[in-house]
């Protein structure tokens, strides 16, 4: 375990990313026990870690994810999971996205005056609503998604 831990850390500097960005998540570390006696005799522990690592920097360095996820990947992790993307200064983004979004707002009220031969009133009602996005993971193989055939399909020349 030490060296897979070691392994990760040395694909993490080489990419970056400093102790400060890197967390421990969750730790469990039980026995292991050889029953071969007819008693369970302690013969070594398994240990699960996970990590919380940030990844800055994506945004100029398109490469610097999948290098990392690579590197980790070789590195004789059992598995990696809870990918994320976040900013690191959400409010920016928001700030620009409610100007844009006012000002097609605005836009259409003013098309749609127009339209009804009426002057713009002033502003009732302002209300933002937030949506997320969360990948969606199906479960279901190929053949669910598309409905099993019991036999093979033959082709038809029926119009």
């Amino acid at each position: 375990m030490n060296t897979i831990l070691t392994s990760i850390l040395t694909v993490l500097s080489k990419n970056g990313i400093t102790q400060d960005d890197i967390s421990t998540s969750y730790l469990n570390v039980y026995p292991k026990y050889d029953y071969s006696s007819g008693t369970g005799v302690i013969v070594g522990y398994t240990v699960y870690i996970n990590l919380t690592i940030n990844i800055r920097g994506i945004d100029s360095n398109r490469t610097k994810i999948a290098s990392v996820i690579e590197g980790i990947a070789t590195s004789g992790v059992s598995s990696i999971s809870g990918i994320t993307y976040d900013s690191s200064n959400p409010d920016a983004g928001k700030t620009a996205a409610r100007k844009a979004a006012f000002s097609d707002a605005s836009n259409k009220a003013k098309q749609y005056a127009q339209l009804a031969c009426q002057k713009l009133g002033k502003i009732v009602i302002i209300d933002e609503t937030n949506q997320y996005y969360y990948p969606y993971r199906s479960t279901l193989t190929q053949d669910n998604r598309l409905g099993s055939v019991a036999g093979p399909v033959a082709a038809s020349n029926d119009p």
